[in-house]
């Protein structure tokens, strides 16, 4: 890859747990008790790449964002958990200004 002029970095996408709180409301009811660390994945694979020298892309605070700021549906159900296309737009949007920002692409003229 450096060869070729890319970099390489890391991100983690967010499963729809993380994001969705019907979602997660329904796991909690099937499993009484269950506290699930939502985050633990992504301080891991952030501690993993800080030690690695990696650059990791953030993708669940983006989403966090959309659905806090009343973005419904960015995972499709309980049953088929892939992001909607919603997500993948907000995705996209937040990577592709992260890699800008880290001048790992540049700007379209």
């Amino acid at each position: 890859a450096l060869r070729h002029g890319t970099e390489f970095a890391l991100t983690v996408l967010p499963s729809d747990v993380q994001v969705d709180r019907k979602t997660l409301a329904e796991i909690k009811s099937r499993f009484p008790g269950l506290n699930p660390d939502l985050t633990r994945i992504n301080r891991l694979m952030g501690e993993f790449a800080s030690r690695e020298g990696i650059p990791i892309l953030e993708t669940l605070m983006p989403l966090l964002d959309a659905r806090d700021s009343g973005q419904m549906d960015l995972h499709y159900t309980i049953f088929d958990s892939h992001m909607t296309p919603k997500s993948h737009r907000v995705l996209a949007k937040a990577l592709a200004e992260q890699l800008l920002t880290r001048g790992m692409i540049r700007a379209q003229k």
